[in-house]
């Protein structure tokens, strides 16, 4: 065989290699599924219709989520469940399953929410992202989620898969303030369903005057 063949073989070979590794990224390789928490989340009080009527002393959360999938290939979420709890109180974390999906407009003073349906598995094409306004609800008959100024944070996690275990996870703190928290108990006293705008991660912080020197010593290192 002579050198030019020998060259000639391995040319072929790369391409060979190349071409099926395009052709697997492309459209062989699994759906690779992320999310994104929205700036805000949005509370209420609530409660659950029964037989004697509306029993009160519940919680719901309203939090926008976007699903983002680069890959080629499509999938699904089949499943979303938040996390909220406050890092001083490890033994009082609450775990809810997506609820509603549903559609906000408005503005910070006048929001408001129009449902969309019962949550459920959300398709996901290659190359595209979808988001949805999400509903979490903490019932009336669970131990209670005591809204107290402070930090928190909040967790969410997801499935894409039949496991028992979740893939995806994302997670934010935020802050509740004391005029926050007044406004949320008034609306408790007098059984409001008035939803509350809070700020997640640094969305929370207020507009500041800076120094060149501060500004890039607080954002760049």
């Amino acid at each position: 065989m002579e050198v030019k063949d020998f060259i000639s073989i391995i040319i072929s070979s790369i391409s060979l290699i190349i071409s099926l590794y395009v052709f697997f990224s492309t459209y062989l390789r699994p759906a690779k599924i992320k999310l994104l928490l929205g700036n805000n989340l949005i509370l209420f009080n609530s409660y659950v219709e029964n037989s004697s009527g509306k029993q009160w002393g519940g919680l719901s959360f309203y939090l926008p989520v976007t699903f983002y999938n680069w890959s080629h290939r499509g999938g699904e979420v089949n499943q979303l469940r938040m996390v909220i709890g406050r890092p001083d109180n490890a033994l009082n974390y609450c775990d809810m399953s997506w609820a509603n999906f549903a559609q906000i407009t408005g503005d910070e003073v006048r929001l408001k929410i129009d449902t969309q349906g019962i949550a459920q598995p959300v398709a996901i094409p290659g190359q595209s992202s979808i988001t949805r306004m999400i509903r979490f609800n903490w019932g009336p008959a669970e131990t209670p989620l005591d809204i107290q100024p402070g930090e928190y944070e909040l967790i969410v996690y997801g499935w894409t898969e039949e496991k028992d275990k979740p893939n995806l996870r994302s997670k934010v703190s935020f802050l509740l303030s004391e005029p926050i928290c007044k406004v949320y108990a008034k609306h408790v006293s007098q059984n409001l369903v008035e939803p509350i705008l809070i700020p997640l991660g640094d969305m929370r912080l207020p507009n500041n005057t800076f120094t060149r020197k501060g500004v890039i010593k607080t954002f760049e290192g």
